[in-house]
């Protein structure tokens, strides 16, 4: 069995705190997972946005800022893990290497879209901006899913003809009743979560993990959507054949605990 944390939709962006990025770095170290899922989004990217390309919100955006803070959130957290293993060696203990694994979000592809439709632009940005290989961060293609102890992972899953992210009033059962198969998945910002047991005794399990943005943040884009949103991590414990133990760690929590020590 195995102990995964699941980092919803982060959405670094410029003008918002990263300080929930040390909180996250500190509570990697003080529970050691297996391995770390960011399920997509680490990156706002709203220069990139085509949704308010026009309209005054958008002035003042660089593609730049967009990307040093989402590099400045991969130096935090990776600080707090490097202090963890400074610990550990002088107390003459293993090295602490989770296996770090990066889905692209829909946010990070503005970057491929970009490129798509203006074709000057390739060669001059790309998701190499991005940094996660840098900083020893596995990357799976947006919506490409990975499967880890036959849970299926990916930013989020389709559902009909037209290919839209699975959500609705029961998004986690409806990923059930649609992927046949244990799943996890972001994007929606909302938690929820489903679980059914086959003939065989195995576990099929929809979760929906929300997001991870500031305590303080409000996209003004999402308006009153923004209070049904759900911020934290998620940890997933005893993972095997399909089932595990979700933990809800609300950001709430996060800053209560460990706030105070990143001011």
């Amino acid at each position: 069995m195995v102990k995964i944390l699941c980092i919803p939709d982060a959405h670094a962006k410029p003008g918002v705190s990263n300080r929930r990025f040390t909180w996250l770095g500190k509570y990697i170290a003080e529970t050691q997972p297996d391995i770390i899922i960011n399920i997509g989004d680490w990156y706002d990217m709203e220069s990139l946005s085509s949704y308010d390309k026009f309209k005054m919100s958008f002035e003042g955006r660089s593609y730049k800022k967009d990307i040093d803070a989402g590099i400045e959130a991969l130096k935090l957290v990776d600080i707090e893990i490097k202090k963890l293993n400074v610990k550990l060696k002088q107390a003459k203990k293993k090295q602490y290497k989770p296996r770090k694994i990066t889905l692209l979000g829909n946010h990070c592809e503005r970057i491929s879209r970009a490129i798509n439709m203006q074709r000057e632009l390739e060669g001059t940005i790309g998701y190499e901006d991005l940094k996660f290989e840098e900083y020893g961060w596995e990357v799976v293609p947006y919506l490409k899913p990975i499967f880890i102890e036959e849970v299926a992972f990916a930013h989020y899953f389709s559902t009909g003809v037209m290919g839209k992210a699975v959500s609705g009033e029961t998004p986690a059962l409806k990923l059930i009743k649609t992927q046949f198969h244990s799943c996890v998945m972001g994007h929606v910002h909302t938690r929820d979560f489903a679980e059914r047991t086959g003939a065989d005794g195995k576990r099929k399990i929809g979760l929906i993990i929300g997001c991870y943005l500031d305590p303080e943040q409000w996209e003004s884009y999402a308006g009153e959507a923004n209070k049904i949103w759900w911020k934290g991590l998620v940890m997933l414990n005893n993972v095997k054949d399909g089932g595990f133990d979700p933990e809800f760690i609300s950001i709430d929590t996060l800053q209560e605990r460990y706030g105070w020590l990143s001011t």
